[in-house]
């Protein structure tokens, strides 16, 4: 059953008519003064004043934290800084303390510590081994010496020097294809290695007075294995060491002598700490620092 409702009852429920158009608006909707609009402004103040003080007391609140967090940071550097103090007085004091004069006599009477039959350690002779020695891993050990050129106990020239004789071709060995056994990221002969090394030998000179020219070492490798595997072996050193840092290097494998234990198959290398790049022949780019 279905019941026609009254216009006045229709045109209360819904603020316009579809067929009139929006612009006919109910005639009874409620005035800005009535009860309602006044509860509602009531409301709404108060809590506007609620989120102004809680908005403050948030403020107030990061304030306090970052002051506090500003306050500890300022604390913490300021120990820092006293102790790094205290540590560089400390340090300064054991290079400034002076000797006092009943220490004098103490220290002009103190005899080395050295017995009278033992000889000093830089004369001893090395140990000496009847077999290979192996650690836990099964990598065998060899015999390595390192020493750097110093520019006070050299005279110029030292590194182009060193290249000269560690590739001699008298003294070096010799692949089955007749080339010999050199190795170096600075050139492809003799003579660019050498120039390579007497620039470098230059820039070491120039930046400081005591500076390290060059590091000569002396590596021994096995005398069971071919020319090829020595070389490969010495590759496989110089580039896990030296090439991956950009650190040039100059490497020549020598055969034992006449004289000599015939075993002594063993590398020479000469390398710098100072980084370097080669672009090409005779095109080199030197770090500034090392």
């Amino acid at each position: 059953m279905f019941v026609r409702r009254d216009k006045r009852v229709s045109a209360s429920r819904f603020p316009y008519s579809a067929r009139q158009g929006k612009e006919q608006f109910v005639t009874s909707a409620p005035k800005a003064s009535d009860e309602r609009f006044d509860y509602t402004r009531v409301i709404k103040c108060a809590n506007r004043v609620e989120e102004r003080v809680l908005r403050k007391q948030r403020t107030n609140r990061v304030i306090g934290i970052l002051d506090k967090s500003a306050a500890v940071i300022n604390a913490e550097l300021a120990r820092e800084a006293a102790e790094d103090e205290r540590l560089s007085r400390n340090f300064w004091r054991n290079f400034k303390r002076q000797v006092k004069p009943d220490e004098l006599q103490t220290l002009q009477k103190r005899k080395p510590q050295i017995e009278e039959d033992e000889p000093p350690i830089w004369f001893r002779k090395l140990p000496s081994y009847d077999h290979d020695i192996v650690d836990s891993m099964g990598l065998t050990g060899v015999f390595a010496e390192f020493k750097y050129l110093s520019a006070p106990r050299t005279t110029y020239g030292v590194a182009k020097r060193l290249v000269y004789y560690i590739t001699k071709p008298e003294s070096i060995e010799y692949l089955h294809d007749g080339s010999p056994a050199v190795l170096s990221n600075v050139g492809v002969d003799r003579d660019e290695n050498a120039t390579f090394m007497s620039l470098l030998e230059d820039v070491h000179r120039g930046s400081r007075a005591n500076a390290k020219i060059v590091v000569s070492a002396i590596l021994q490798l096995p005398y069971e294995v071919t020319t090829e595997t020595r070389l490969d072996i010495m590759r496989e050193w110089c580039d896990k060491n030296l090439g991956v840092h950009d650190l040039p290097f100059v490497a020549g494998l020598h055969p034992p002598s006449r004289e000599g234990d015939q075993r002594n198959y063993h590398a020479h290398v000469i390398f710098s700490y100072r980084p370097m790049r080669r672009h090409g022949r005779y095109d080199w780019d030197l770090n500034r620092f090392c």
